[in-house]
């Protein structure tokens, strides 16, 4: 099913785009805060570490792709930069008090944002055709 004229328009407009650059910004900023913060003022979810890690990343990489990324070279580069924004932030956490760093959040992390980027990328692709 193709999606309709009103909602290809309204993803299509400078206004959705601009949102998602906001969103991403924000979304950067607290996973700093989230991932720096000392063990002490952590607040869980019931939800397994890797899922939490994997739900954030892929939120944030889906919109750092709409609001970002217009082609396939650039989706690519921005992931990438993604992903190392990630292994930078699970690196540092190692100084931050009562925390640890572990491969699996890591990869949880990567993979969340490689499928958010893709899934972006691929309806972003879908609008776009006539």
């Amino acid at each position: 099913m193709m999606p309709s004229r009103a909602l290809r328009s309204a993803l299509t407009a400078p206004a959705a785009r601009t949102a998602a650059r906001v969103a991403t910004i924000a979304c950067l900023c607290i996973l700093i805060v989230l991932s720096l913060a000392p063990a002490g003022v952590m607040v869980r979810t019931p939800a397994p570490k890797v899922f939490e890690h994997f739900l954030a990343y892929a939120g944030t990489g889906a919109f750092m792709v709409f609001g970002f990324a217009q082609a396939g070279r650039q989706i690519i580069q921005a992931t990438a930069a993604l992903v190392a924004f990630a292994g930078l932030l699970e690196y540092a956490q190692r100084f931050s008090p009562g925390r640890e760093s572990g491969w699996d959040t890591f990869f949880a992390s990567g993979i969340g944002a490689i499928i958010g980027a893709a899934i972006v990328a691929f309806a972003c692709r879908r609008l776009a055709r006539p």
